[in-house]
């Protein structure tokens, strides 16, 4: 397959893909920074548990945009673009898969007790599976990066 079909396949994969899930992240992101923000915090479980799930929106956030970056990069320069990216963008977008597998794989694990800190955690944690659906244009850029020839 030539380099400018790829292209034209991975801008395919980011309009069915990765727009919706970065409008529904910025709204999911949104919503629980609103839902969980306090400006007295006490040290309370419950507590930590938002404060831990505001870090993992963070995060997948930034793995988004860095993803981006990367589509961005091939899209302009070709494999020389994905070859010349910093690491720390291929970092960061690996960090948001590691945060989806580990989400889908703590969804399998049995269900803690109603209303406690942990099923509201759980309950929210689970939410990140929805980014499973992103290694499909992250796998492409990995394939173009190692596998096509200069």
């Amino acid at each position: 397959m030539t380099e400018k079909i790829s292209k034209r396949i991975l801008i395919g994969e980011l309009i069915v893909i990765v727009l919706p899930s970065l409008l529904l992240l910025l709204i999911a992101t949104i919503s629980q920074f609103s839902s969980t923000f306090d400006f007295s915090p006490t040290l309370s479980l419950w507590y930590l548990y938002d404060l831990a799930n505001n870090l993992f929106a963070l995060l997948a956030c930034t793995s988004l945009i860095s993803g981006i970056i990367l589509s961005l990069r091939f899209l302009r320069q070709g494999k020389a673009g994905l070859d010349t990216a910093e690491t720390k963008w291929w970092i960061f977008s690996s960090l948001g898969g590691v945060l989806a597998i580990t989400s889908a794989i703590v969804s399998l694990l049995p269900p803690p007790p109603e209303y406690s800190a942990e099923e509201s955690f759980r309950r929210t944690f689970d939410l990140f599976r929805l980014g499973i659906p992103i290694f499909i244009p992250f796998t492409h850029l990995i394939l173009e990066k190692y596998l096509r020839k200069n």
